[in-house]
């Protein structure tokens, strides 16, 4: 159990979500479990599964309590549950879990683990860009022009390229107008939309930008600044999207809210947040802008009704649609590029009339490449969904990049019919 140990205390400094009170539960757990008090270990790590949901180490320490206090099907079925979005093929072998070989349940167990890691590639690798220091997040496509905007976290800078990868232009320089990484991106018409954020893998960071974010519109053309959206507090504006009626919605991982702003709005208007959310990523919009879908990277995706604010998950068994960064919606169907999941993989599922998910649809496109390890975001180009396909968040050291193996950045081409 120490290795799933040390992941989670890794993930509770980085900051990964706000601490709660999961964390005392957490730590009465180990208590317990040390002490070799089973019943009390299965008590308070039950607690801190409640109030942060999907952890692979929570399951993992809840799977070995069912174990400790002789309930084998319960065991295995938080182990089934865990591998729907954390295959991991080691706790095939783990010893804690010897004892519940012998179980059908344990059979289901294997076959979905190797089932989730069995190679799917839908894809075609489009271009590669070798660029040290280079850290892509978002992509745009524009029409007029026929090229592919990206940004840029470490640098802060917007770069575009032919649709071929070649004739490389640095576009515009955020740090030029006194803001940080370059995060998400659209473009509408003549506007450019990025969203700014004071990451510590920004070149320029310093700790008192910490929860400094904004949004930002562009002119396409000149590259003038033309109006900038900031809200006071701490925030991470991340992803961004425009609907069909113009409306730009922006999620705020750090709080987390979705905002929007309209053609009448001088300002970012708050428009939903849940207690169900706790890291909000990726969006998308229907086709007749009726519903927002928005991904929590913890508990999966929601639907959103624009109009009344309503929400409720894409389908019953959301957590299989955790770890999702971008999100796309195109011809009634929703894809979800996810990198909070092992394999990392790319989903597809169909929409039925409501807007919500058709679980029976649910396909994977791509999973268990070599290419594919950080998929980030993505645009449509037609009917084909253009991506970055390994994002190199990995290649830092305390917020400096490792630029002696900086890896060749990879877009690729997922084609929906």
């Amino acid at each position: 159990m120490n290795r799933y140990l040390i992941i989670l205390l890794l993930l509770v400094l980085s900051g990964e979500i706000k601490a709660q009170n999961y964390l005392e539960y957490y730590r009465e757990s180990i208590k317990a479990y040390e002490a070799e008090n089973w019943p009390v270990f299965l008590e308070m790590t039950l607690k801190a599964d409640s109030l942060r949901p999907n952890h692979r180490s929570f399951l993992y320490n809840l799977a070995v309590a069912y174990v400790l206090n002789e309930k084998p099907e319960k065991a295995v079925e938080t182990l089934i549950y865990r591998s729907d979005f954390y295959a991991d093929g080691e706790i095939l072998a783990d010893s804690e879990f010897e004892g519940l070989h012998g179980l059908k349940s344990w059979n289901k167990l294997e076959s979905k683990i190797l089932g989730y890691n069995e190679l799917i590639d839908y894809s075609e690798l489009v271009f590669t860009i070798k660029k040290d220091d280079f850290h892509p997040e978002g992509i745009a496509y524009s029409e007029a022009e026929n090229r592919f905007y990206l940004t840029d976290i470490r640098n802060g800078l917007i770069f575009s390229f032919a649709k071929d990868g070649s004739d490389e232009k640095i576009e515009i320089d955020l740090k030029e107008h006194g803001y940080w990484s370059a995060v998400g991106i659209a473009i509408k018409g003549e506007k450019l939309w990025i969203t700014t954020a004071a990451f510590e893998n920004f070149s320029g960071y310093r700790q008192n930008l910490d929860g400094r974010s904004a949004v930002l519109c562009f002119n396409m053309e000149s590259h003038k600044l033309e109006k900038v959206y900031e809200v006071e507090g701490e925030h991470i504006f991340g992803d961004l999207t425009i609907s069909g009626d113009g409306t730009l919605y922006v999620t705020d991982s750090k709080y987390p809210l979705v905002y929007r702003i309209s053609e009448q709005d001088s300002s970012l208007q708050a428009l939903i947040s849940s207690s169900r959310w706790y890291n909000l990523q990726g969006l998308a919009v229907s086709g007749d802008s009726r519903y927002l879908y928005v991904s929590d990277y913890i508990t999966g995706i929601y639907r959103v009704n624009v109009s009344n604010g309503n929400m409720e998950p894409l389908i019953s068994e959301n957590h299989l649609l955790r770890g999702s960064d971008g999100i796309y919606q195109k011809n009634g169907n929703l894809i979800l590029l996810q990198n909070g999941t092992l394999p990392v993989r790319i989903l597809s599922i169909q929409l039925d009339e409501e807007g919500l998910g058709i679980p029976e649809t649910l396909a994977y496109e791509v999973q268990s490449t070599l290419g594919l390890t950080e998929p980030t975001l993505g645009v449509w180009v037609g009917s084909d969904l253009y991506y970055i396909g390994n994002s190199p968040w990995q290649y830092y050291e305390e917020g400096k990049p490792r630029t002696d193996n900086w890896p060749e950045i990879r877009i690729y081409k997922l084609s929906i019919n």
